[in-house]
This record gives structure tokens, C-alpha cells and sequence, in this order.
């Protein structure tokens, strides 16, 4: 969908108008919960989320445990930067996450012209 200027407008599919980070954290919390009682996500990982407000916005930050490094990353070798490359079945349940973390936000972004207009940022990562 168009946003401003040339940016892209994106809408997440429980977005409901602008609410505070801490009952969007706590909406997120129940929906991972949800998502590992039907089987979307891994029952055996665990999901913290974390709310975090600042001057000119608030942010939801998502970490993933109980998934182990030899898990997520090939054993096939590193790559140029000393790092492994990460599973298919890995950035799968990170995309599933941010699909999670990003249900309740609005978000129109413009980067030709520094335009931010976001209901939150939102970071997952997995954590050891």
C-alpha cells in the first residue's frame, strides 16, 4: 500500500490505532503463547518480550532461547566474516517471530526522504 511520498505503508494484521508499548508487549506475550500452544511455533523455545520507550518513539525487542547455536547455524564452514550461515528451518522461525512481533504495528516509511512514521520498532533476535 502507498504511504508518504514514495515510502510503502505497512498495516499488521491485529493493528487497532496507536497503543502504549507495554499493553502491545503484553498482547505479544499472549500471542506467543498461543503460537506454541497450536504448534506454529517450537515448544520447546522460550520468547522474552521486552518494551522500551524513548524520546520520539517506543520499541518492542523479542529474544529467542532454547533454540542452541548448532541449531541455527551450517557446519558446512564460515563465511568471509568468520560467521555461519544460518539454517533455512532457523530464519523460518525468526520470520514467524517478527510476523508475531509486528501484528499490532503501523508502519509508513520513506526513505528518500528520512520520512518515519512507526507505531514501534521492533527487533528479534535469538539469544544464547
Amino acid at each position: 500500500m502507498p504511504g508518504y511520498g514514495q515510502g510503502t505503508l505497512t498495516t499488521g494484521s491485529k493493528y487497532n490505532g496507536w497503543c502504549p508499548i507495554t499493553e502491545i508487549a503484553k498482547d505479544t506475550r499472549s500471542d506467543f503463547k498461543a503460537a506454541q500452544k497450536v504448534g506454529y511455533l517450537p515448544a520447546t523455545a522460550s520468547f522474552s518480550v521486552r518494551s522500551d520507550k524513548f524520546a520520539g518513539g517506543q520499541a518492542l525487542r523479542v529474544g529467542i532461547k532454547g533454540v542452541p547455536r548448532a541449531d541455527r547455524m551450517t557446519p558446512e564452514g564460515e563465511d568471509r566474516y568468520g560467521d555461519y550461515e544460518e539454517r533455512e528451518e532457523a530464519k523460518e522461525l525468526k520470520r514467524r517471530d517478527e510476523e508475531i512481533a509486528t501484528a499490532w504495528n503501523r508502519s509508513d516509511i520513506d526513505s528518500q526522504s528520512d520520512y518515519i512514521n512507526s507505531n514501534y520498532y521492533t527487533s528479534v533476535q535469538y539469544e544464547d
